[in-house]
């Protein structure tokens, strides 16, 4: 190929038109290996051995690019943050500097490149990209733009070409575009390319290893992912007459050993012959099937500001390269020829003569591709993955894998469980979240919600106070009738409000639960007497089915004094409600005072026998911790109100809510039901209302309690986002089939590792360490979760 190639095409939708014919682009979505097993591994080594043999009609290439990780609209994004906090944005800013100082400003893009202009072919080679289990997208026209204008100008800024000449009206054979993307100078030198800015030159890669071993089946992982190169990795067919020459003189080589006059020389002629034989039988088992062997050329480019830096760059890999017995040739006095060869819409100028030889089965071996980064613009600092890549999540983005905005994280005591979830808190809060949190152990979140200015409730005293005969709504019917499944919430605690039609008769339905909780003695005959009786304290407040609550002030509701006094008036006015209660006698009527006399004036009162009171309703923390070693039905009765409250503000319309509880296992267990169901209806129904759940626990096997875990394995399972540390002494095959884990997840968390974590975003995974930020060691407090 000419260097005419350099300006002789034109993009078209989704190909590079040249005189030599269509390039087509398959960008690839490379799995994640540090989070795979073994076997795992050899799922993909073997699809690429597949795609190997059966993809024998043409040549294909692959190409490794560096593109741009766009972080501007990350600063862009944080800027436009809680301006109360402006020392945390300052810490958010600056660690995306010591990111791009990690990683520089970009990250490795993989694609599979074929030629032809016809079109039967490249659907063909697509159907074996996805039969070899590679995850491919055909690049459009945009994206092949942004791909020449890296390989050409090592331009990695993330903006549109803008022309201000239309196409139809040059005169030029070369499209606006293209001109734009050409070098404005290139000089071929001797032993370099210069242009205006930079210079590059490209090596050829020698030697590869006929064999894998532990200490080279990775060689070709190195030599792709290397950063600030292009790669361009060019494989054609050697037919049966080719592969017959090749083992022929292999064997002529091989065979002179044979009269050695050490027996040690003739043993390992003897082995490599038998190596040989073997190769050479495999080829032909598998001459039909595209078998044996493949023509390899890997080009490399490397990058640099001056003579002197490129030379630090070729001195750098080609140490790197030579432990592993690879060589790099250089192409002096053909920098041309180079060039083209790493050209994504080049040729393989090198040729067969001296490609490497490399049989299908050992270059399946050498999988060449794995990304591990996240990078949501809007998303949260969360951390790092194992090999630098940045974790900035948005859980509130939607994909066809990222499908709800809960999370789930799991760890044993000490792994950094709790200082992510206070990460989390702190990032969602400057996002102008709407959070409760329920804080049960050593007042751990009081200092952070105080210091992000928010309210620290102690459930146990009753200073702040949910009015549980305030009237809230359960479910929207507009929504939840969209998606409603009566298998799915078998277990959902609003399945009785289903039916009712206004928050009014919801709330009614929700008091009958309310109470068997509050008052586990409570027999149907008064359960039912209460439902009527509370019905006309409502009506003496001017409330019923047909009221719009949304304007009603808390003030606006009756309490539990206004019916407890309701019920003593009936009792000591007969005659002033003659015949309205003749269905309720007055045993009842006694028996329904002494069972609520404890919310009116006992020790229940003050945490129900009250208006809502709770300010500044944006950052709640409901410090549960006192009340946990009180009553169970008491604890009960407090959670499930002040949970209803949360799920009616979301309802309601309020938007981007989190409801947080740290120390799972305390709430969750087979004596607390209501409370677990609750949770599980609240995980499953959350995802329409965009809100959302984060859950922590480091006692994962209460939660996998065999009398509950019907209903508790939902929590945990069903949010996108799992964040999973070493969980401690539990029954790992219990934690891999509940949490739905492979094999290789579960062996990165099987060994403490404070602050590593699996991360599972959707079907993509991630082995994470959670960072550590200046504003956190102050903000977060002396409560636990250092």
């Amino acid at each position: 190929m000419e260097m005419t190639s350099l300006i002789n095409f034109n993009f078209e939708q989704n190909y590079i038109s040249t005189p030599k014919g269509h390039f087509h682009f398959f960008k690839l979505k490379p799995p994640n290996f540090t989070t795979l097993s073994e076997n795992d591994k050899d799922y993909y080594y073997n699809g690429f051995e597949n795609l190997m043999r059966t993809v024998t009609e043409h040549s294909f290439s692959m190409l490794a690019i560096d593109q741009t990780i766009n972080l501007n609209k990350n600063r862009e994004f944080i800027k436009t943050l809680d301006n109360r906090f402006e020392y945390i944005m300052d810490d958010l800013l600056s660690e995306l500097n010591k990111v791009e100082d990690r990683i520089g400003n970009t990250q490795r893009v993989y694609y599979f490149v074929v030629k032809s202009k016809q079109a039967i072919t490249v659907e063909k080679f697509k159907e074996a990209l996805d039969a070899s289990g590679n995850v491919c997208e055909i690049a459009e026209k945009s994206e092949l733009i942004s791909v020449m204008r890296c390989f050409l100008l090592r331009e990695f800024c993330d903006c549109d070409i803008y022309l201000d000449v239309d196409e139809e009206e040059t005169e030029s054979d070369i499209s606006p575009i293209v001109r734009h993307l050409l070098p404005t100078k290139m000089d071929f030198d001797i032993n370099y390319v210069l242009q205006t800015n930079f210079y590059r030159k490209t090596l050829v890669v020698r030697n590869l290893p006929q064999n894998i071993t532990s200490g080279n089946n990775d060689i070709l992982k190195k030599i792709i992912q290397r950063p600030n190169t292009t790669v361009h990795i060019r494989i054609s067919d050697m037919n049966g007459e080719q592969v017959k020459k090749l083992v022929d003189k292999q064997f002529n080589n091989k065979s002179s050993g044979f009269f050695a006059t050490k027996q040690t020389k003739v043993l390992e002629t003897a082995n490599d012959v038998n190596t040989l034989t073997a190769f050479y039988n495999d080829c032909l088992q598998n001459a039909g099937s595209g078998g044996g062997v493949k023509y390899v050329n890997i080009y490399i480019e490397l990058y640099g500001k001056t003579v002197a830096e490129l030379e630090e760059n070729i001195k750098a890999i080609s140490s790197e390269f030579s432990a592993s017995g690879i060589t790099l040739e250089d192409f002096v006095l053909r920098q041309k020829d180079g060039f083209l060869g790493v050209s994504p819409i080049g040729s393989d100028t090198r040729g067969k003569l001296l490609a490497n030889n490399i049989p299908s089965n050992t270059f399946g071996r050498m999988y060449p591709f794995s990304a591990s980064y996240i990078n949501d613009h809007t998303g949260m600092l969360l951390g790092k993955t194992i090999d630098n890549g940045i974790i900035s999540i948005d859980n509130n983005v939607r994909s066809k894998s990222r499908t709800n905005t809960s999370i789930a994280i799991v760890g044993d005591p000490g792994q950094g469980k709790s200082w992510l979830i206070k990460k989390i808190i702190c990032q969602k809060a400057l996002r102008h979240a709407t959070i409760f949190n329920f804080d049960s152990d050593r007042d751990e979140y009081c200092d952070e919600f105080k210091k992000l200015g928010g309210t620290n409730i102690n459930c146990a005293r009753g200073d702040f106070a949910i009015n549980p005969m305030q009237v809230r709504g359960f479910r929207d019917k507009q929504i939840d009738d969209l998606e409603w499944d009566e298998t799915a919430y078998e277990a959902d605690i609003f399945q009785d409000t289903k039916a009712l039609e206004t928050p009014f008769y919801q709330h009614l339905s929700w008091l009958s639960d309310f109470f068997k909780v509050l008052i586990p003695s409570i027999n149907p005959i008064q359960l039912a007497a209460l439902k009527i009786l509370m019905q006309d304290v409502y009506k003496k407040f001017g409330i019923d089915e047909n009221t719009d609550i949304s304007v009603l002030k808390p003030t606006d509701y009756p309490i539990f004094s206004d019916l407890y006094e309701f019920i003593d008036d009936i009792l000591e006015n007969p005659k002033k409600y003659s015949g309205l209660y003749k269905m309720i006698d007055d045993t009842v009527l006694k028996e329904l005072l002494l069972l609520l006399y404890d919310v009116h004036k006992g020790s229940l009162s003050p945490l129900f026998n009250k208006h809502t009171n709770i300010i500044n309703s944006k950052l709640i923390n409901f410090n549960i911790k006192e009340l946990l070693t009180g009553s169970s039905d008491n604890m009960q009765a407090v959670l499930f109100n002040y949970l209803t409250y949360i799920w009616n503000r979301i309802i309601c319309g309020e938007k981007n809510v989190m409801l947080a509880i740290d120390e799972l296992h305390l709430l969750v267990n087979r004596d607390n039901l209501m409370v677990v169901k609750y949770l599980n209806s609240f995980v499953r129904r959350a995802r329409k209302y965009e809100a959302t759940l984060l859950t922590g626990t480091q006692r994962l096997a209460d939660c996998l309690d065999p009398a509950i875990v019907h209903i508790t394995a939902s929590i945990l399972d069903t949010p996108t986002y799992k964040f999973i540390f070493y969980p401690g002494n539990v029954d790992m095959d219990l934690v891999q089939q509940k949490l739905q884990l492979t094999k290789g997840e579960v062996d990165s968390i099987r060994y403490s590792n404070q602050r590593h974590c699996l991360l599972k975003a959707g079907k993509d995974n991630y082995h994470m360490i959670v960072g550590s930020l200046p504003f956190e060691a102050e903000l977060f407090g002396t409560g636990g979760g250092r």
